[in-house]
Order: C-alpha cells, then structure tokens, then sequence
C-alpha cells in the first residue's frame, strides 16, 4: 500500500484472481470491532479500509442494499458506541450501507454452533481485519459470527483452534482482505508496515503475517499451518519482513 488504499484493495483481489460479483451478489462485511476508540490507536479496523472495501464493490457493480455491515460485542464495551468512536458508523451512513448488530438477530444451530443467520443469507463474506502482531486476528474475527455466550461456552469444552474448525466448516465462501497498514505491536505502539494481505483462507493469512513480522511464538490455532508450499503472489516475504526486537 502506498497512497491510495483503493487501488490496494483493487491489487490484491486482483492478484487472486478477481470476484464473480454482480447487483445480485449479496456481501456480508465484518470488520474488526474491539473497542470504542478512535481509529489512531489501531484497535478497530480503519474507516478508509472500510470505505475503500464498500467503494471497491460498488465500482463492480454489487447493489448498495446488498452490502451489510455487521459487528457485535464480546466485551465491556457496546457495539453502539465502538462502531461511532471507530467512526466505521460513519462510513456506512455516507455510503447508505446498512450497519447491523448480530447480536440482535437471530442465531442457528450447526454442529454445536450458533451462527449468525445473516450468515447464510450472504453469498460472500468479506472479513475486514485489522492485524496486530503476535495475534491470529484474521481468523479470530470469524468468531463474532458466533453468539457470544455459545462462543464463550465452547471456549470451557474446546481450543479456539477446535472451535474454529467447527466454525468454518459451516460458512459459506469467505475472502480475507486484512489491513496491515499501521500495526499494533505488543507493546501497543504502532508499526508501518504498508501493506494489505489477502486470502481465502484466514489461517494461512495469519501464518503469513507471523512470518513477515518474525514472530515466533504462534498462538495454537497456527501452529498447524506450515510455510513450506504456500503459493504466495505480490511481493515476497523476505521483501517485506519487519524485525520487530531490530525496530520496536
């Protein structure tokens, strides 16, 4: 990424392959959600990565009542208040993009899980993730697809890695279009990576991001993930490595 976060977006959807969308093709976006905070501190997805996300589909011709934004609390903080301090409420108003809140609609049941029914009335799911190091977040975001209290009541039986598994055997096709921009670190300064990562796998875009910014202790859901065989198109990893211990 360099200036224009759209013309990022475009490249790397692009560089797998493009998206059979039409007016008829119904989005689901999910960005990530953690915080009432402002977009600075790097909690939340940004609302320019939102809206070049939106801009990217309108300009390929999805309808604008066939995008939703959806999000909802796992923690203290109400999503109301973190989708306005995040000011991704504000990208959904201006663009007339309808924001929902799952944990106000209805939940099914699917091998133990209770997933989100908007789920399965979407035909692609786009997962807008914030990355920051030392975290799976690409693919942790999926779980706010979950009813929190099924999600917290997995998490006493089961790994997120199991729970995780579970989960995306059941959801339709999902396409990760992650922002690594500017990166949290572990010791909640920023770093600027300037890039965005994609796949249509969350896993072995986390197991990436690990990689590039040379993290070695990787949480339990990636540890089964091996580097060796990965197609990776764009930039090379050695090319964007950030040695977080030589520049943090």
């Amino acid at each position: 990424m360099k200036y224009d976060i759209l013309e990022a977006v475009e490249k790397v959807i692009d560089l797998l392959g493009g998206l059979k969308i039409d007016p008829q093709t119904k989005i689901l976006i999910l960005p990530t959600l953690i915080s009432a905070t402002h977009p600075y501190l790097t909690e939340n997805t940004s609302p320019e990565f939102l809206e070049s996300t939106i801009k990217y589909l309108f300009e390929n011709g999805v309808g604008i009542h066939n995008i939703k934004v959806c999000g909802q609390s796992f923690n203290e903080f109400p999503v109301e208040a973190s989708t306005q301090k995040s000011q991704l409420l504000k990208v959904c108003q201006e663009l007339k993009v309808l924001p929902i809140n799952l944990a106000e609609k209805n939940f099914l049941k699917k091998g133990g899980l209770e997933i989100s029914e908007e789920v399965f009335s979407a035909d692609l799911i786009l997962n807008l993730p914030i990355l920051k190091m030392g975290k799976a977040q690409a693919s942790e975001n999926l779980f706010k697809l979950l009813k929190k209290e099924n999600y917290l009541a997995q998490k006493y039986l089961s790994s997120n890695e199991e729970i995780f598994k579970k989960l995306i055997e059941s959801l339709p096709k999902i396409l990760t279009i992650a922002e690594a921009d500017s990166v949290q670190k572990p010791d909640g300064f920023v770093a600027h990576l300037g890039l965005v990562l994609a796949s249509f796998n969350s896993l072995i875009l986390d197991r990436i991001f690990f990689e590039i910014t040379m993290e070695k202790n990787l949480p339990e859901i990636l540890k089964g993930i091996k580097i060796n065989g990965i197609p990776i198109v764009g930039r090379e990893i050695e090319e964007v490595k950030f040695n977080v211990e030589k520049y943090g």
